[in-house]
């Protein structure tokens, strides 16, 4: 999947994510969710929220501010 990230599937970097969470790697997890944002290949918020294969990333401070960031806010 690395390899698939550097030959330009932005997708990969999605899919990398859930993968390091799977394993504990939550930093890595972070890491590679921020690249998916970057390069706008993140699923639909919902399915984002809901995907079982990030459930330990789910459990930091850090994912629940980018999920905020990711929602959109009403214009005041």
């Amino acid at each position: 999947m690395i390899q698939a990230a550097k030959l330009g599937n932005v997708h990969a970097y999605y899919a990398l994510a859930c993968l390091y969470s799977l394993i504990g790697d939550l930093k890595n997890s972070f890491r590679f969710l921020q690249k998916a944002k970057t390069f706008d290949a993140l699923p639909f918020l919902e399915d984002l929220i809901e995907d079982e294969w990030l459930e330990n990333l789910r459990e930091t401070e850090a994912f629940t501010q980018f999920i905020n960031d990711l929602q959109p806010h009403p214009q005041e």
